[in-house]
């Protein structure tokens, strides 16, 4: 993790579990859910805002998360900071096998 002047230089270690691969990646803080999708992207090119829903699991919860827009992304690096965790753990859900598993915060 890098440390700059103010917390908005972390970078995090992301993974992300789709169709049962695990990709990892550098999440900045401060990116938003295109440059997460993104970033995610050019890892599988599957992973996209049309086809998936990306979540996060909330620390200490066990609880999946959907990021649907920026502030989300926000929330979650900003969450990860203030309990000094490093990595991130995702999962891109395919939209048409979601059911009943989506949680908002």
């Amino acid at each position: 993790m890098e440390t700059g002047s103010g917390s908005s230089n972390f970078t995090f270690l992301g993974s992300c579990e789709y169709k049962d691969e695990l990709y990892m990646i550098s999440i900045c803080n401060g990116f938003s859910l295109k440059e997460l999708f993104l970033t995610l992207g050019r890892k599988c090119e599957e992973i996209s805002p049309q086809n998936v829903i990306l979540q996060y699991l909330a620390p200490h919860r066990k609880l999946y998360v959907t990021l649907n827009e920026d502030d989300d992304v926000r929330n979650m690096t900003h969450l990860h900071t203030c309990m000094r965790l490093t990595i991130i753990d995702m999962r891109a859900v395919k939209k048409d096998q979601m059911g009943g598993r989506n949680v908002n915060m």
